[in-house]
């Protein structure tokens, strides 16, 4: 080596490299697997519990009925078909947790919301509104 030079090594130019956009598809990719594991992991656990839902909303469907039965035709603003009707629907709700798997009930809950977003989201405020008053009493 020669120790007498006084120059200096050029660096060659480095191409240019856009750090994020080397680093964002490995993060989508992360993303994707974490949310995958997520849904499988809900998935799961919703399963395992599906049983005892469906006993409690059997149950409350059962204090709904002898509700109804005792409120004649109307009592505190509540008519009765009203109350019916909850009845009727918290049954078939009931008997869907029984036959369908968390998969399959994501899915009907999606395709009645693309269907029919105002009468699902109707339904859903009549239920908050009907165990709000309920749970008044």
């Amino acid at each position: 080596m020669n120790e007498n030079f006084s120059g200096s090594f050029e660096q060659a130019p480095q191409p240019q490299v856009n750090e994020g956009a080397r680093v964002q598809p490995d993060l989508r990719a992360h993303g994707a697997e974490l949310k995958e594991a997520a849904r499988k992991r809900l998935m799961t656990e919703a399963d395992a519990r599906r049983s005892t839902w469906a006993e409690q909303l059997e149950q409350l469907t059962g204090k709904l009925e002898s509700f109804s039965s005792t409120l004649g035709e109307d009592a505190g603003g509540i008519p009765a078909k009203v109350v019916s009707r909850a009845t009727s629907s918290l049954r078939q709700v009931g008997e869907t947790l029984k036959t369908q798997n968390s998969e399959q009930l994501v899915q009907t809950a999606a395709a009645t919301l693309r269907a029919k977003p105002a009468l699902a989201l109707g339904t859903l405020f009549a239920a908050g509104f009907l165990g709000a008053r309920l749970l008044r009493r």
